[in-house]
């Protein structure tokens, strides 16, 4: 009795249609729908999203680097064309104190000067027939003056005549002025001074100066002094092809002013404005670089600098920058446009996961109650 009734409640425990079948179905929290989703997902969205994402990480620095070539490009041509031009000043100066005409004119100033000073009938016939000399060299070469000086240190002669002719630079009210400091600086060779303000004249100047000797080899008679015209300077930084809507070029001289204008300041921004920034100092260093720093105005720059040897003694920046919003403006565009196809792509792929689940949700509460 006992085994039979064991026998026949064996197949009625196997028969009920709920006791493995059920319990399979209950346990099965994930079905492989689930699974097949995720590794769809993740087979096709994550390979996309790495792949683009270096691509964008590329395209950034390409197009970085571009900014910086470019603004590298301008600054070598101004370094150039700024170089050229003292270089070109300093022929002048070594071309004039080596002719022997200009050395006989020099010697015939100082002789008459001595004599009789500039009232002198001395000087009047001297200066007669040699200051068209000096006249024509200062017009032709783009000075503000040219000025002979003999080694008492006064002004013998002038190319415009102005109210310095006829003074003593070791004296005042010219003592201690940048005139001064170029006629010192003018007897031991050709020199040219750092800009500097000259009261006198009420404007930043700049003034180069030579040695005149009777022969190459003789002692010094003379000094010559040529007052150069910042202008040519400044039209060369101020020139802004190339630089779209806010660069600029500029100078800095070794004190942290500027030595030219800044086009974002109104009016007269020489020797007025101070530019001390980490670019400006690497220059004044020594350094050629590129970099992202804070300007003088404190706004986010790129920026390419490099030394400017004006002479053995005087050192400038040359800063050639762009405001990284305008200079990186494309690499903000590529941003939004990757950032747009992330989620457009990750939008399309949960409307698909979202209907597929509910076409599968359905198939299976179908099969289900079938069963």
């Amino acid at each position: 009795m006992v085994q039979g009734h064991a026998a026949k409640g064996h197949p009625d425990e196997h028969s009920h249609p709920l006791s493995h079948g059920g319990a399979t179905r209950a346990g099965s929290k994930y079905p492989l729908y689930r699974y097949l989703l995720l590794f769809c997902l993740f087979s096709s969205v994550l390979p996309f999203i790495v792949i683009n994402t270096i691509t964008y990480v590329i395209t950034r620095g390409v197009i970085k680097e571009k900014s910086f070539n470019q603004l590298v490009s301008i600054r070598d041509i101004k370094k150039t064309e700024v170089e050229d031009y003292f270089f070109e000043r300093r022929a002048d100066a070594f071309q004039l104190t080596n002719n022997s005409v200009f050395k006989s004119v020099a010697r015939a100033y100082s002789e008459a000067f001595n004599k009789g000073g500039l009232n002198g009938a001395a000087y009047e016939d001297v200066d007669r027939k040699y200051g068209g000399i000096l006249v024509s060299f200062a017009e032709a070469y783009k000075y503000y003056d040219v000025m002979i000086m003999d080694m008492n240190g006064d002004i013998i002669a002038s190319a415009r005549g102005r109210p310095e002719l006829g003074k003593n630079v070791l004296e005042k009210p010219f003592a201690g002025t940048p005139l001064e400091k170029a006629f010192v600086s003018g007897k031991t060779g050709i020199d040219i001074l750092d800009m500097r303000w000259y009261a006198l004249g009420g404007h930043p100047a700049m003034f180069m100066s030579a040695p005149i000797t009777k022969n190459i080899a003789d002692t010094t008679v003379a000094v010559i002094v040529f007052h150069m015209d910042n202008r040519k300077i400044n039209d060369i930084m101020t020139q802004r092809s190339g630089l779209a809507k806010t660069g600029e070029s500029y100078l800095v001289g070794q004190d942290f002013l500027l030595r030219s204008d800044s086009r974002f300041i109104k009016g007269p921004s020489v020797l007025k404005t101070e530019a001390d920034t980490s670019a400006v100092r690497e220059a004044l260093a020594g350094n050629i670089s590129t970099g992202i720093i804070r300007d003088y105005r404190d706004i986010k720059v790129l920026s390419a600098f490099a030394p400017l040897n004006v002479s053995y003694s005087v050192r400038w920046a040359l800063v050639v920058e762009m405001d990284k919003r305008e200079a990186l403006t494309m690499e903000s565009s590529t941003k939004e446009q990757f950032l747009y196809i992330y989620a457009s792509l990750v939008l399309a792929w949960l409307i698909v996961i979202l209907v597929f689940h509910q076409l599968m949700a359905g198939k299976l509460l179908k099969q289900e109650r079938h069963d």
